[in-house]
């Protein structure tokens, strides 16, 4: 077996927002595609406006069949749980900066699985779409979308895979509990649960976690928002991700993730001192200092951030991470309910599965 790097789609500016269509015309099953997204800051410092945000969709589709839909930031969130870093990235708020993340849609276990891999010859017309739209703190007309294979030579398609899938997505209330069946067509390797609002603490926005099947015959779990932060620690570990910053005192910058437990800031101004904290939360508090004692203000801030929850996605696995047989049999079930509590209103809040699909 070898692998092969394919460029599907060479890097090319597009526009400012739009959806690309690139047809998987390959014959050799894919472990693993990469979109590339590249962009250019405005005149202007910004805060926190990645390019991961402007990928607002990914969709493995054939004909009227979609196979995988989610956003950049869950996309990368999920490769962070399969593979457990965060992927390749340059964020950068200075002005004029460039900023570039790769996003890989892992078909997998591992990297190069020879058991579960996507085979496009099995399809009659399968195609990436690619859905953005740039932030307005972002250049017009800078930015540039690739899309690159990684493919198995010398391996038969496996005729499944591993895919992402957003179930439901739903506004969040102030209390209450929030009730969605799951799909119980394939088996479930991994189950996400993204609140999104702002740089709220994930656990206070979804409060207690229950998965329910055929009503109260089995449950999965029952678990409260900081128990499920100690389940995907103790799962999946922490990451990484660093930041170029541009900091004034009393900021908030986003970490990328949903439990930041440690930040390492470093002045990029000779006699400027830079420090913050996070305390757990998903943004990082930040204080500045000149070396005669006053308050430093935009100073170019070069940040390390390590902590769990990537994106502020929750991640549960099930059974052995490599053994099939031991994953959730969501079709042994008639009924697979997930019952979500509420802490805090007005939070965008996306249900996703990763199922072994056939193809």
């Amino acid at each position: 077996m070898q692998y092969r790097d394919v460029d599907i789609l060479a890097s090319k500016s597009v526009g400012d927002a739009g959806t690309e269509t690139i047809d998987l015309d390959v014959m050799d099953p894919i472990t693993e595609l990469s979109i590339l997204i590249d962009l250019t800051n405005g005149g202007s410092a910004l805060t926190d406006d990645t390019p991961t945000e402007i990928v607002t969709k990914i969709e493995l589709v054939d004909g009227g069949t979609v196979y995988s839909s989610v956003t950049g930031a869950q996309a990368v969130a999920a490769y962070f749980y399969d593979a457990g870093r965060y992927p390749p990235h340059w964020y950068d708020e200075a002005l004029s900066a460039g900023q570039h993340i790769t996003i890989p849609l892992r078909f997998g276990r591992f990297l190069g699985d020879p058991l579960r891999n996507f085979d496009p010859s099995r399809l009659r017309n399968p195609q990436l779409k690619v859905t953005w739209a740039k932030l307005s703190a972002h250049l017009t007309a800078y930015v540039k979308l690739g899309v690159r294979a990684k493919i198995l030579d010398g391996v038969s398609g496996a005729g499944a895979c591993l895919l992402n899938q957003a179930v439901r997505a739903f506004t969040t209330a102030g209390s209450g509990i929030e009730s969605t069946e799951l799909p119980t067509d394939y088996p479930i390797r991994r189950l996400y649960v993204h609140p999104l609002y702002g740089t709220e603490v994930p656990p206070y926005i979804i409060t207690n976690f229950k998965l329910d099947c055929d009503e109260g015959k089995f449950i999965a779990f029952d678990h409260d928002g900081w128990a499920m932060v100690e389940e995907a620690e103790k799962q999946f570990g922490y990451g990484q991700v660093r930041r170029n910053l541009i900091v004034t005192t009393g900021d908030n910058h986003d970490t990328q993730w949903g439990n930041c437990i440690a930040a390492m800031l470093a002045a990029g101004v000779q006699g400027d001192i830079v420090s913050g904290n996070t305390s757990g939360n998903r943004a990082c508090l930040c204080y500045t200092m000149t070396h005669a004692g006053g308050a430093a203000a935009a100073v170019p801030t070069e940040a390390l951030f390590t902590g769990c929850l990537p994106e502020g996605m929750f991640g549960y696995g099930f059974g052995l991470p490599d053994d099939p047989a031991t994953w959730f049999p969501a079709p042994a079930y008639r009924k697979v309910k997930l019952l979500l509590t509420q802490g805090i209103a007005s939070a965008t809040c996306t249900i996703l599965v990763q199922q072994d699909r056939p193809i």
